[in-house]
C-alpha cells in the first residue's frame, strides 16, 4: 500500500526485485517527441507537416525547430481533474523536433508556436461579428434602414479574427445580433467595417 508523499528507497546491488516493479527507465533522446493539446477552435488550423518552434522552460532562450507529425482526429477524453479547457474539446497533437537535445528530459514543460499557413488578400472580421442563422454563418450588414443578415463563407479562423467571403471591404457589420436586441432597435451597440490584415 502506498500513501501520498511516500518515498521508495533506491535500488542497490543485490536487492530482490519483484515481478512488475519499475527499476530503471531508459529514454531515447535521438527521436524526441513533444505532445501538446489544441482546442477545437484551433484544431482546423493544425495540419501534418506544419513547422513549429519549441522553447523548453528548462532551457530558455533557445528555440527548437520541429514539425507536426501526428494531429489527432478525435478529441481527447478528459478527466475529472483536468478542467483547463472549459467547455472546449481538446485534441492531442504530436510534434517531432528536427534536432533533439539530450539535455531535454521527459516531462519538461515547453511553450510551442505553430506556424500557420500564410493567407493573402483575405477579408477579415472580428469573431464576434459572425452569427448563426438557419445553421449557416451570417453577418449583419448596415443598410439605410438598419442591419440586414448576409450569408458568408468562413475560410480561416484565428483566436480573434475570421477570414470570410461574401462581403466587400468597407461594409459595416454588427458586433451584436440586432434580431436578439431587447430594445427593439434595429441598430446594435457597435459596428465595424470589414477589412484589415489577418492576425
Amino acid at each position: 500500500m502506498f500513501y501520498s508523499g511516500i518515498t521508495l528507497p533506491l535500488s542497490r546491488t543485490g536487492d530482490l526485485v519483484m515481478s512488475g516493479r519499475l527499476v530503471l527507465e531508459v529514454h531515447a533522446s535521438d527521436a524526441m517527441e513533444v505532445r501538446i493539446k489544441v482546442n477545437e477552435q484551433d484544431r482546423a488550423n493544425v495540419t501534418e507537416g506544419q513547422t513549429v518552434s519549441v522553447v523548453a522552460d528548462a532551457l530558455p532562450g533557445r528555440p527548437y525547430p520541429g514539425r507536426v507529425s501526428s494531429p489527432a482526429g478525435t478529441a481527447a477524453r478528459g478527466t475529472f481533474f483536468d478542467n483547463t479547457s472549459g467547455p472546449l474539446r481538446m485534441f492531442d497533437v504530436t510534434l517531432r523536433l528536427d534536432q533533439p537535445d539530450p539535455r531535454l528530459r521527459p516531462g519538461t514543460s515547453v511553450r510551442v508556436v505553430v506556424n500557420g499557413a500564410e493567407v493573402r488578400d483575405a477579408l477579415t472580421l472580428p469573431r464576434q461579428a459572425i452569427f448563426q442563422k438557419n445553421g449557416k454563418p451570417v453577418v449583419y450588414a448596415r443598410t439605410g434602414t438598419g442591419f440586414t443578415p448576409r450569408e458568408v463563407k468562413v475560410t480561416h479562423r484565428t483566436e480573434s479574427r475570421v477570414a470570410v467571403e461574401g462581403v466587400t471591404e468597407g461594409t459595416k457589420v454588427a458586433l451584436v445580433n440586432p434580431e436578439s436586441s431587447t430594445t427593439g432597435s434595429p441598430a446594435p451597440a457597435g459596428a465595424v467595417p470589414a477589412g484589415g490584415p489577418a492576425r
